[in-house]
């Protein structure tokens, strides 16, 4: 982590929220010119809501003009079972230079602090407005030309699904309720479809790229111009592509599960988030909305004007995506599974397992029979 300052001091997400206060202001004291000397009132802390894995604070100098706010991120216990923070800080390194995330300002031993973003999270309704998908179309599209860490094998998706099934099949559990709903699901069966998944996958097959493979709404920020040209019904500024991400009018955050991927992952996975943390799958695109996502990251890929992107290409890329939209569902379903192992934080990680599992089986017919007429 070239460049990038360390703390050895210890944050828990689990303390009580004046002890976290401490705790952040020693952090930003002990990493951040300018900070050493400011007294505990001269530093506010917000709490930002959003994350399920991390807890996220913003500190804002008070007294000094100069001193501009930064993000505190606080690692989830036990998510370096599955992260790695290294590489994690490595790869935001990249993509910044790229325009993508913000500045690393420092590290310790339990999160790091961020430069702070002015633009604003997106909303997962706001996902489906046709101005807003196709930016955020076009920005993967620079996102997956951006020069990733390390040979370009894909991990992601399958063989992360099948590491985490394989650890998750050796669990105890101590609470009663996670284990009757772990035991719950047949993990033979579980393998058994992603088994299937994944042989259709790589028929299809697809670009290998450099993917976010997490592009929830809360993961793309926008600025208030952006969204006010957007309602308008207006394209963005073309120049804001090269501008700094804190300049930007749309640009990505949070890297954890960043890796090289097949293209249509990231595609059918940003597909389900549409749904949001509620499930919500009456909102998964529907033919139409998902052509105006891959439309628009094709022109940007071949860099054309979109009405010469052959409609046969849009066609047989939404049937890629719904295809990996259903690897999507088992890597977080799988996923679940080891935050209900591990995570402290309130959210009910068998129910949401149960979902995506559940939804993946739902759709599963339909998607395969599609891909089968289209590709094989």
């Amino acid at each position: 982590m070239a460049g990038v300052p360390h703390s050895s001091l210890e944050l828990d997400p689990l303390s009580s929220r004046a002890e976290l206060e401490v705790g952040i202001r020693a952090v930003c004291r002990d990493l951040l010119l300018g900070w050493k000397d400011l007294a505990d009132d001269a530093i506010e802390i917000t709490t930002i809501t959003g994350g399920i894995s991390n807890a996220l604070y913003k500190a804002t100098p008070t007294v000094d003009g100069d001193l501009g706010p930064v993000l505190c991120r606080v690692y989830g216990l036990n998510t370096d079972h599955f992260i790695e923070r290294k590489k994690e800080v490595a790869i935001m390194q990249i993509v910044n230079k790229h325009g993508f995330g913000t500045e690393v300002l420092g590290t310790f031993a339990t999160g790091r602090l961020e430069a702070f973003l002015p633009q604003k999270c997106l909303e997962p309704e706001q996902l489906k407005d046709p101005q807003i998908s196709a930016a955020i179309a076009r920005a993967m599209a620079r996102f997956h030309a951006v020069p990733g860490p390390g040979p370009k094998t894909p991990s992601t998706p399958f063989g992360r699904i099948h590491e985490w099934l394989d650890m998750a099949s050796g669990f105890t559990w101590d609470d009663p309720q996670k284990r009757e709903g772990f035991e719950a699901f047949d993990l033979s069966e579980l393998r058994r479809q992603v088994e299937e998944v994944e042989a259709l996958c790589a028929a299809v097959g697809g670009p290998i790229v450099f993917g976010h493979n997490d592009l929830l709404a809360g993961n793309v920020m926008a600025s208030e111009a952006f969204m006010q040209r957007a309602k308008r019904g207006e394209r963005p500024d073309p120049d804001s592509d090269v501008r700094a991400s804190a300049e930007s009018d749309l640009t990505f955050i949070d890297f954890e599960y960043a890796d090289w991927t097949p293209r249509g992952f990231d595609w059918g996975n940003h597909f389900n988030e549409f749904a949001g943390f509620d499930g919500n799958y009456n909102n998964y695109p529907t033919p139409a909305e998902a052509a105006v996502f891959v439309r628009a990251y094709m022109a940007a890929e071949r860099d054309c004007e979109e009405s010469a992107v052959p409609d046969a290409d849009v066609d047989r890329a939404v049937i890629e995506a719904d295809l990996f939209a259903l690897a999507s569902h088992q890597y977080w379903g799988a996923w679940c599974f080891l935050q209900a192992q591990w995570s402290k934080l309130d959210f009910d990680y068998i129910e949401y397992a149960r979902v995506r599992w559940g939804e993946s089986a739902r759709r599963h017919k339909a998607v395969v029979e599609a891909a089968w007429r289209a590709f094989l």
